[in-house]
């Protein structure tokens, strides 16, 4: 028993003057990283909420990729009515238009004014939207203003409000896009096809050149969250 005693205390005698300290500053210096660790991914992951809150914007939408199939054939209607609201914008520009005063006086290059949003409530959320015939929706306007003097209509559900804006209160402008400006127009479609109340846009815009005298439209079109 004495023997073991006094090797026992020989082997403590060997014990490094100062390794309790070391053990407990390596000890420390862990619970140090583990912190850093954790406030690390704690500032990772509120940016990423952060970036994840933000619009996706694209000045050319055919570069958004994503959304799936059915998500892919619910905007087409969007984007084909947006074609076809700019074509009728361009059209209208270049029509021949009799003055109410002047009868006998023919002008032309005008924008057609703005016209109501349809549906006038706001973007359908996750579901369609069945345009009226009452003389509400696509049949209001004139000659010169919304639906009627661009002579366009849908007659079929969809899934996004519709809209055309000429000078100013421009959609596009308010979600990060660039201003067509008092000259000019935009075609916008906005969409909630998940229906969280986050909405998607999709626009093309046009800008009069007065020197040129001409309607020029933007070549591609651009979105906003595209697959909201």
């Amino acid at each position: 028993m004495t023997r073991w005693l006094l090797l026992a205390s020989s082997l403590l005698l060997l014990v490094p003057a100062g390794c309790d300290d070391k053990n407990k500053d390596r000890d420390e210096s862990d619970d140090e990283s583990d912190e850093e660790t954790k406030e690390e991914k704690g500032k990772a992951k509120e940016g990423k909420a952060k970036d994840e809150g933000k619009p996706k914007v694209f000045l050319d939408c055919s570069e958004a990729k994503g959304g799936g199939y059915l998500t892919s054939a619910k905007t087409a209607q969007a984007k084909s009515s947006i074609g076809a609201i700019a074509r009728g914008a361009a059209a209208a520009y270049e029509r021949e238009y009799a003055s109410a005063e002047q009868p006998d006086e023919v002008s032309t290059h005008r924008l057609c004014k703005s016209a109501t949003p349809v549906p006038a409530a706001g973007p359908p959320k996750g579901t369609k939207y069945e345009p009226k015939s009452d003389g509400t929706d696509y049949e209001t306007g004139d000659e010169q203003t919304g639906w009627r003097c661009l002579k366009f209509a849908m007659t079929q559900p969809h899934y996004f409000q519709v809209g055309y804006n000429a000078g100013s209160g421009y959609k596009s402008t308010e979600l990060g896009l660039p201003d067509p400006g008092p000259d000019g127009f935009e075609a916008w479609a906005m969409g909630d096809l998940d229906g969280d109340g986050r909405p998607s846009l999709y626009v093309r815009t046009g800008k009069v050149d007065k020197e040129a005298q001409r309607l020029k439209l933007s070549p591609v079109m651009s979105c906003v969250d595209p697959f909201e």
